[in-house]
């Protein structure tokens, strides 16, 4: 799986949610999407990149929503020196579920 945009990602988000990109293209938010189609409860990722902070619909600010309630999300980060560390684990809360 990888950053890129996948409208189907937001198919099942309610409407607003569906208009912000980071639904779409984020790889946060498309793992968010196939553990609702999965109902999985927990998963864990390794990516590159820490995920995004962006103000107000960053993956820090909307991964929990996006998310089945109770569902967990744990993300390690590589950094450029090579080492993994853990960055969070998210719990969802579902609200931009629909």
């Amino acid at each position: 799986m990888k950053s890129g945009r996948d409208p189907e990602a937001a198919a099942d988000l309610k409407p607003a949610y569906k208009l912000i990109a980071t639904t779409t293209d984020h790889l946060e938010a498309k793992l968010a999407a196939r553990m609702r189609r999965e109902q999985a409860t927990h998963a864990v990722v390794l990516t590159n990149n820490p995920p995004c902070d962006y103000e107000p619909y960053g993956c820090e600010r909307i991964l929990a929503r996006l998310l089945p309630s109770g569902a967990q999300l744990t993300v390690y980060v590589r950094d450029d020196d090579g080492q993994v560390r853990l960055w969070r684990t998210y719990t969802g809360n579902g609200k931009a579920i629909a």
